[in-house]
Parts: C-alpha cells; structure tokens; sequence
C-alpha cells in the first residue's frame, strides 16, 4: 500500500505543476480573402506611388539637359547677330537682318509658338515666314530662311524673330527653341530676347 500512495502522490503532484503551464493554442486559420485583398491594394498604391515619382524624376531631369543643351545654341545664334551686326560693312548679313522686321509684333516678349507644332514631321510648322536662323558660312555669318534644325539628331528647332519697330536706336530679336516634350505634354518652348544697337 506504500508504494501506491507514493504513486499516486507523484502523480498528482505531477497534474498540479502541469495545470499552471498554459499550452499555446494552435490556430490553423489562415488568411481570409479580405486580408489578401487588402494587403494587394496597399501594396499596388505603394508601387504605383513609387513608379510615379520616378518617372517625373526622369521627366524633370531629362528636360533640363534638354533646356541647358538649347541655351547653347540660342546664345550661339545670340552671338551670330553680334558678329552679323559688327561685320556690316563686309557682308550684308545685317540689312538682311534688318530686312526681317515683320517677324513679331512689337512686343518682344510674346514670340511665335510651337507648342501646337508636329516635331515629328521632317518639315514641322515652326516660326513665322520671317523667321531665319544664322550660321557661319566661310568665316562670314550668313542668314538662313526658316529654322534651325533638327540638331544633333534631336528634334530641336531654333529660329530668330525680328521685331517690327526697328525705326529707333536699336533693334529686338527674339530668338526661339522648340522640342517634344517627354510624355503627354506639348512642346516645350524657350527663348530669350536680345537688344542691340542699331548702327544702320
């Protein structure tokens, strides 16, 4: 009888140490559609997010190359009406400049658009019948009619424009660039305007 006592007071107090240890309960439930569903949605915003903001990242950065890359050409023909003008006297580059007078209204500040040109066609509709650009024709610099371009394989156009009143001490021109826009977006379009002296 000993023994069994024993027994089954080894028990017992096995049972009642057991009875404070809590047993983690085994969930066999997986996720629901809901959460699936969910968890997809959240995950398409933050990847639509994502691709958005690096494709204008791209857009922002590729049409500031374009910009600073025609900001040369345009002080380039910039620099060709300086040369036109001091060189009068050999060439007639400069009265034919002159000549172009009916470029733009008197307002310099409102030149002729593109943004509605097809770049896309080899003759695109840019600039006015006025227009002209300048280029460097035996050491001289010579007037060209219409545009300038494309250049350097890109669809950039560049033309100057005259500005009517030429009656005065001095002369506007106004000198334009044109290119597609990356995108949906129209053309993009930038120019600065030049004064010189006219010594005619």
């Amino acid at each position: 009888m000993g023994y069994g006592f024993h027994a089954q007071a080894r028990n017992f107090a096995i049972k009642l140490a057991t009875s404070f240890v809590r047993r983690p309960k085994l969930d066999n439930r997986g996720d629901t559609i809901v959460e699936v569903l969910l968890a997809t949605v959240i995950l398409s915003a933050v990847l639509t997010t994502s691709y958005n903001l690096a494709n204008r990242a791209t857009i922002t950065n590729q049409n500031a190359i374009e910009r600073y890359e025609l900001a040369n050409i345009l002080q380039e023909q910039a620099e060709f009406l300086k040369v036109a003008r001091d060189q009068q006297t050999e060439t007639d580059a400069w009265d034919k400049i002159l000549d172009r007078g009916t470029g733009v209204s008197s307002d310099p500040t409102s030149p002729t658009s593109c943004l509605g040109a097809d770049l896309s066609n080899p003759t695109p509709t840019v600039g006015n019948p006025a227009s002209f650009h300048l280029e460097l024709v035996g050491g001289n610099t010579a007037m060209s009619d219409s545009y300038l371009g494309p250049v350097g394989g890109q669809e950039y156009y560049v033309w100057i424009d005259t500005v009517e009143n030429l009656t005065g001490a001095y002369s506007d021109f106004v000198i334009n660039a044109c290119w597609p826009s990356l995108g949906s977006a129209p053309n993009s379009q930038t120019g600065v305007v030049l004064r010189l002296e006219n010594a005619r």
